[in-house]
């Protein structure tokens, strides 16, 4: 429910920003011709009589402006992404996930012989670990191997919530320099479009096209190669906590096969 909750509302916030950020862009093409237009003529030798008017942007957030709807919608990615990385890391955190105290107090009561007291403790705690601990002793009259099955199930059901979380942020990672691409293409395309309709070129009427294109580009990437590695570290950090209530339900279970053999 949270993560449709999340998705519909970075929709929302899409929607929003890509609709500011074309109002945005016609608000800046016609301050430029307005500018265009009362330049006075450039002298033999200027050049295309508008002389600052393509002057490039040089702050970050001036270049954020100028990449248009795209790089908007980057920075949107790119804030949305570290919000559920920092979120993933927050509700991964070992002692939520695998408490030790929790884990100690069900094994004292195993080492007593007390499965009822155990059972009890799993029931009353949220923890991933004990979910995991609790439908195994649900299943102690069915043998060992019965346990194992069932606690095998539980685990993949515990982690596919943090995977599904863990795929969003691969997502808008892998996202993020298709976006730069599609920038690249239109801020080419508006460089060609100036050609097309000009006989004589200047080198500063097609800057700002390539500009924009390359500001794109790099934004993509700026948020691709963080995003990898915090998709990287976060997927190592999952694999780690499964394979250590693997280990966990394995001890449980063996508890429970040394008492079949006896």
């Amino acid at each position: 429910m949270t993560h449709r909750i999340m998705i519909g509302f970075s929709i929302a916030t899409l929607l929003l920003t890509v609709t500011l950020a074309l109002v945005q862009q016609s608000a800046v093409r016609a301050a430029e011709e307005k500018a265009a237009a009362s330049a006075p003529a450039a002298p033999a030798g200027g050049i295309g009589g508008r002389e600052g008017v393509n002057k490039l942007p040089e702050g970050a957030i001036e270049q954020i402006i100028a990449g248009g709807w795209v790089s908007w919608t980057l920075l949107l990615i790119s804030i949305i992404c570290l919000g559920m990385c920092i979120e993933l890391y927050v509700i991964t955190n070992r002692d939520q996930v695998i408490p030790s105290d929790v884990v100690s107090e069900i094994q004292n009561a195993l080492d007593q012989g007390d499965s009822n007291a155990a059972m009890e403790i799993c029931q009353s705690e949220k923890a991933p670990v004990a979910q995991v601990i609790g439908v195994g002793l649900a299943k102690v009259a069915q043998g060992p191997e019965r346990m194992g099955m069932v606690m095998t199930e539980e685990i993949i059901t515990q982690m596919t919530g943090f995977n599904t979380k863990l795929g969003y942020i691969s997502l808008q990672a892998s996202l993020a320099p298709t976006m730069g691409l599609l920038g690249t293409v239109l801020g080419m395309i508006e460089s060609f479009g100036v050609i097309a309709k000009s006989t004589t070129t200047n080198p500063q009427d097609l800057a700002g096209g390539i500009f924009i294109a390359l500001v794109c580009t790099t934004m993509g990437l700026v948020v691709n190669i963080p995003g990898t590695c915090l998709f990287v570290f976060l997927r190592f950090r999952l694999e780690r906590l499964k394979a250590e209530m693997t280990t966990i339900g394995d001890e449980i279970i063996d508890r429970f096969h040394g008492q079949a053999e006896e």
